[in-house]
């Protein structure tokens, strides 16, 4: 049914981050009447803008990359049975799952190395020795995990201190509630959890983060003059005439409470030395927190809560009730203006993606394509990247689907950092530890005009 001939095999050197000699091994299968292509990569490489291919991110880009193969096989065929179509929907649940396991892979080796590279240490100088900050991190970072795992009383003096200076809420509800703050989670593990919640939605990955240290209300001014041009004038000619003010706008910033609700955890499993409880905890965190955040920065209203970027959204381009065509994605990219469509990404769920990847063009050519793990340039549509949001609607009447631009003009407010309160006391009769995360953010598109969406018809 189709043909794979494997054509060239090419050797390269790769330097990795810390100068080391890498050889990458890259093999190309002619498919049909198009090329693709998959990598077989010496784990340690570094490919693209630092992407560190281990040799289990190897393995599953490599099976990711035979499975498109299977799946373009199917879709060319003449005509497509239900069991062709059962088949297509199982490789390509097999194919998102390996590369976003490769992915996840690859973000973790590279920080890990970045780590490694960053590594500071304490300097004498004048005869005085200096603090090192990442030593005094350090520090907290082990007695927060040692909170975490046996609770405040398990603290030395000086850890006490280091823990208290990090607490976020009411001082005074320290030990009689859960409900009005906690301890910082340390940098480290702040930072993991951001990158953990960005996986569980994508507004995280795609917006501009803007952090603050309280929680006051910020007035943030907009402002949209590309309607408006300068001109060329003539001598003598008069600068002032037809002029067009610059309309400034306010919208404002706030800072939402969001938490993880409780987690309970048997004193068993705390106690467990061989278990590596605080990065269950971290992950369990990541996933609720990320979840319930992504939904509102995606379709919260905006009153007494995130104004969501698909709410705020201006409309791009109309579709049919229950199906999109290429050319509503074409009069998408369009509705968008150019000076946006330069950053531009598409934003999509999942069973809306699965629709997009069987389009074809007016010359039986595939929309989606593939990205390259050589560049680390990522798959798209239309020549522009886009990022899965499962919180976005599915194809259907009244639905807004699909949205385009430059998701830079979506500020994500984030106040202080995550933080994280434990209760010893309140499930005693079931033999439990209660965990909880605050996190305080908000979300507000400041240019409308530089996100919009699709709008499917009522009917």
């Amino acid at each position: 049914m189709f043909q794979v001939l494997f054509t060239t095999l090419l050797t390269a050197m790769l330097i990795t981050a810390a100068g080391i000699d890498s050889i990458a091994v890259v093999s190309a299968l002619s498919v049909g009447a198009g090329v693709l292509s998959y990598f077989v990569v010496v784990p340690g490489a570094v490919l693209g803008e630092g992407i560190v291919v281990t040799a289990k991110s190897k393995e599953l880009r490599e099976r990711a990359g035979k499975i498109i193969a299977d799946m373009r096989a199917i879709t060319d065929q003449e005509t497509i049975t239900k069991e062709d179509e059962a088949k297509w929907d199982k490789l390509n649940d097999e194919y998102e799952q390996l590369i976003r396991h490769a992915e996840m892979i690859e973000k973790t080796a590279k920080e890990n190395a970045e780590k490694r590279n960053n590594l500071g240490q304490s300097r004498i100088l004048g005869g005085e020795e200096t603090v090192d900050p990442k030593e005094v991190e350090q520090r907290y970072v082990n007695a927060f995990v040692k909170y975490v795992q046996y609770g405040f009383g398990s603290l030395e003096a000086d850890e006490r201190k280091l823990v208290r200076e990090r607490f976020i809420g009411d001082k005074r509800a320290q030990s009689t509630t859960t409900t009005e703050g906690g301890y910082t989670i340390p940098e480290g593990f702040s930072g993991e959890l951001e990158k953990m919640m960005a996986y569980y939605g994508g507004m995280l990955e795609a917006a501009r983060i803007f952090p603050t240290a309280s929680g006051n209300a910020i007035p943030w001014p907009t402002l949209d003059d590309t309607a408006n041009k300068g001109k060329l004038l003539g001598e003598g000619g008069d600068a002032t005439t037809d002029a067009n003010d610059m309309v400034f706008g306010t919208k404002t910033l706030n800072a939402y409470k969001f938490s993880s609700d409780l987690l309970l955890v048997s004193s068993e499993l705390l106690q467990d030395s061989a278990f590596n409880f605080d990065q269950v905890l971290g992950e369990a965190l990541a996933e609720r927190i990320g979840r319930i955040l992504n939904q509102y920065l995606t379709t919260g209203t905006g009153s007494s809560q995130p104004h969501g970027v698909v709410t705020a959204s201006a409309k791009g381009a109309d579709a049919a009730a229950a199906a999109i065509t290429f050319d509503n994605l074409i009069d998408l990219f369009h509705g968008v203006n150019s000076v946006y469509r330069r950053n531009g990404i598409w934003m999509f769920n999942d069973n809306t993606l699965k629709a997009l990847r069987k389009l074809k063009d007016g010359e039986n050519r595939y929309v989606w394509q593939m990205g390259d793990v050589r560049t680390g340039e990522p798959a798209t549509l239309l020549g522009k990247p886009y990022i899965v949001n499962d919180d976005m609607a599915d194809i259907g009447a009244a639905a807004k689907s699909v949205i385009f631009g430059d998701f830079s003009k979506y500020i994500i407010r984030r106040v202080n950092g995550i933080a994280l309160k434990r209760a010893d006391e309140r499930y005693v009769e079931t033999d439990q530890v209660a965990f909880v995360a605050f996190a305080r953010y908000d979300g507000e598109l400041i240019n409308t005009n530089a996100v919009k969406h699709l709008l499917h018809a009522a009917s």
